[in-house]
């Protein structure tokens, strides 16, 4: 991230063990929270829990990325210098489907609606900074909204929370907006696994995280392959033990 971490106050949430976690978190951040099993990553009272966590920190801004999002290191800086009360970048899924992390609009029961300009900002045909009804998975929230937010009860309903979230300020006349400037990342589904499979653009991830940045060598990788052809097929997909 192309950010100051000393100036980051980063809280984790997961499933799995608290020293594999503690091991990947690079160094520099101010401070470092670890949460486990202690709530579900979807529950409303998870996400409340966060928010006032926040409230006791300094932090200007609040930031929420949820663990299907992949993003570039461009992404939060650019996000916060567009000073938006709320703002979230588009992301989308690489599968070919029409999935993003906004809606357009909502039903009069709060369900989803698609609106008449979603496909032209899924696609980028019209790009900008531009008001949406809701943003999901990844937003960055402003100091005087977050702190709002306690008192407002967002996620306390029985919607899903990131609804529940959205139809709250939606309410309170707060502006959420959503930027397609940029290309930011994509979604990781959960159940399709070309993530992890090296093909179209997912191959192209692989290039530069590993071949242009010289973790592997790719001319020798090449060479093992040719000499070892009679015994086996060499392919980049059985490398995939290395993610």
């Amino acid at each position: 991230m192309e950010y100051d971490k000393s100036r980051v106050e980063l809280v984790i949430l997961s499933l799995v063990d608290g020293d594999l976690v503690d091991e990947w978190i690079p160094e520099g951040f101010e401070k470092f929270t670890h949460l486990q099993e202690e709530f579900d990553s979807e529950d409303h009272d998870s996400k409340q829990y966060f928010l006032e966590m926040y409230t006791e920190t300094s932090a200007e801004y609040f930031v929420y990325i949820d663990s299907s999002v992949h993003i570039t290191a461009e992404t939060i800086p650019e996000l916060l210098s567009y000073q938006k009360p709320v703002v979230a970048p588009l992301l989308t899924k690489r599968d070919g489907t029409a999935w993003s992390n906004f809606w357009g609009t909502f039903t009069d029961t709060w369900g989803y609606k698609r609106s008449t300009d979603y496909d032209n900002i899924f696609t980028r045909t019209v790009q900008g900074v531009m008001p949406v009804a809701c943003v999901r998975n990844l937003y960055v929230i402003e100091r005087s909204v977050a702190v709002k937010m306690i008192e407002w009860n967002v996620y306390d309903n029985h919607l899903e929370p990131d609804i529940s979230f959205c139809k709250t300020l939606f309410e309170k006349r707060v502006p959420v907006f959503l930027s397609n400037v940029h290309n930011y990342g994509w979604l990781k589904s959960k159940a399709d696994k070309n993530d992890l499979q090296l093909t179209g653009p997912f191959l192209e991830d692989w290039k530069a995280k590993y071949v242009r940045n010289k973790v592997l060598d790719a001319e020798a990788l090449m060479n093992t392959a040719k000499t070892c052809s009679s015994t086996t097929q060499f392919s980049p997909r059985s490398l995939d033990g290395i993610w």
